[in-house]
């Protein structure tokens, strides 16, 4: 019997997902009208569906700002396989564009894979928030209040949204018919299988596209193609080798019988960590060794090292004791035998301490960073994501982050980041030092309320270098031009940096590498 593992992929919840409720229109009867009207206009709607073909539908159907349907389209292709916005090249022809006409031109000649642009949409709806599912469920779809940053009665564990896989998994089994409808071909519910019966059918195609959702394995170290581990899995059932299509309702079923928690993911991390502590590899605080964040074993990457200077000013703060311990942190990782685009780094509980990280092993890798509270934090590498939540007091130094960094309910945390993107939820009196190549997220309802906004003013050795694998650059940088989604007031919510309040911050790291100085050569405040 074939061994198959099943899971959903966090990255198109934990990365693309829009952290708000979608638009009204964002519907299942409108996505399949979006899916038939796209493969109605030939080569520009399917199988990869262009820019003013969706700008059409947003904006005249679904009642879409042009601004929103720009956003839902650019998140989308930051995550596809072959992403056009990320390339550097692009990026820099497109803040050359002088005129409408010429940003309007650009963005016709994107295009994205229909049926899976259509599940990103259909995703969205994890933030939808629903009274009659939270009165029948018993879920907690109506907002709650924050609780406070610090919870030590319930130290170690970690339960936000963000982190929530078993909320990612119940979303797709919960929704797994829709899902699966989407990526039906329309033609196929009168005709069945194979011309017989009403079940419908799914082309290889249309399987294969379900990898955005739903990622496999044999042997739970590498991931396969789904659509390969039905064909392995099946055995021949459900499968018409004559139109090369699958059933419906076996597919279902398969999908229903094998689908469960990542094997890479933040359960099995957590698992694992458990696992180590409880063989003996712990110290008097119960941690285990390997996990407790030493600062003179903060840096990984042999050719780092901390300053005697920085040592000394933070030796007092690593022997900080908190309600009669020692403070103690954790960082967890899968970078070992992970496979690329899986590999996790977690830090939670770091409080009172100085944490530097830098090395190959963090490249690509996903970072998430949970109730970090009177700490400095410096991960310098070119990572893939980033999620920074329920931190407070404390200040992140990032690297370069290819994709999106994730802020949620923090609170008087100071971040400094190059990135793709950046989005900001739940969030107070936190000041942000950013490059970022497209326009920051701040979303409304959520509690957003005094952040500064200011640029990146920073550099390291390897910064040039990290940039370049990250595909960013500094002469773009939207830092002060945010996109408020939701608010009703939006003056108490950002303004940027005095002048006067701007310095460069000194990372007090010795390190290899080419950047000798600032990659802003100017300062952009007023």
């Amino acid at each position: 019997m074939v061994n198959v593992k099943l899971w959903v992929r966090s990255e198109p919840f934990d990365v693309s997902t829009i952290q708000m409720p979608p638009p009204a229109k964002l519907t299942l009867p409108n996505l399949l009208k979006l899916n038939m009207y796209a493969k109605s206009k030939g080569d520009a709607g399917y199988p990869r569906l262009s820019y003013p073909v969706w700008e059409h539908v947003a904006c005249g159907k679904f009642k879409i700002s042009e601004e929103l349907a720009w956003m839902y389209f650019e998140t989308f292709d930051m995550v596809a396989e072959d992403s056009c916005t990320t390339q550097l090249e692009w990026k820099e022809n497109f803040a050359k564009c002088a005129t409408d006409n010429e940003i309007e031109r650009m963005k016709a000649d994107i295009s994205v894979d229909t049926v899976q642009f259509i599940l990103f949409l259909y995703i969205q709806q994890v933030h939808k928030i629903s009274l009659r599912e939270s009165l029948v469920g018993g879920g907690e779809e109506w907002p709650t209040k924050n609780r406070s940053p610090i919870d030590l009665d319930r130290k170690g564990m970690i339960g936000s949204k963000s982190l929530d896989e078993h909320g990612q998994l119940m979303f797709v089994l919960n929704h797994l018919e829709d899902i699966l409808e989407l990526v039906t071909e329309p033609d196929s519910y009168s005709s069945g299988l194979g011309g017989v019966g009403s079940d419908p059918a799914l082309t290889d195609e249309a399987v294969h596209a379900l990898g955005f959702l739903i990622a496999g394995s044999l042997d739970k170290r590498s991931v396969n193609d789904l659509q390969e581990l039905a064909v392995i899995s099946s055995n021949g059932d459900g499968y018409s080798k004559l139109s090369r299509t699958w059933s419906f309702r076996y597919l279902k079923s398969w999908i229903r019988s094998y689908l469960g928690i990542s094997p890479f993911g933040v359960s099995a991390c957590l698992f694992s960590d458990g696992l180590r502590a409880r063989s003996g590899n712990n110290d008097a605080s119960g941690h285990g060794k390997a996990d407790i964040l030493d600062l003179s074993q903060s840096l990984e990457d042999e050719s780092s090292k901390l300053t005697a200077e920085h040592i000394s000013k933070h030796h007092d703060k690593h022997e900080t004791t908190l309600q009669g311990g020692p403070v103690g942190g954790r960082i967890i990782k899968n970078t070992r035998y992970a496979p690329p685009r899986n590999r996790l780094v977690i830090l939670y509980q770091i409080c009172k301490q100085t944490v530097a990280k830098a090395g190959d092993h963090l490249i690509d890798v996903n970072i998430k960073v949970h109730r970090c509270h009177y700490s400095y934090i410096y991960l310098l590498a070119p990572v893939w994501s980033v999620t920074l939540e329920k931190c407070h007091n404390s200040t992140i130094v990032l690297g370069t982050v290819r994709t999106t960094v994730n802020v949620f309910g923090c609170e008087n945390v100071t971040v400094i980041a190059m990135c793709n993107r950046l989005t900001v939820s739940g969030c107070s009196d936190c000041i942000f030092h950013v490059c970022t190549m497209t326009r920051p997220l701040l979303f409304g309802g959520t509690g957003n309320e005094n952040l500064t906004f200011a640029p990146y003013h920073t550099h390291y050795p390897m910064l040039d270098a990290h940039m370049l694998m990250s595909g960013l650059t500094p002469r773009i940088n939207e830092w002060n031009n945010p996109l408020l989604l939701g608010h009703d007031d939006e003056s108490h919510v950002f303004k940027e940096m005095d002048p006067g309040a701007f310095f460069t911050f000194s990372i007090p790291f010795d390190m290899k590498g080419n950047t000798k100085v600032s990659v802003l050569t100017a300062t952009p405040l007023n």
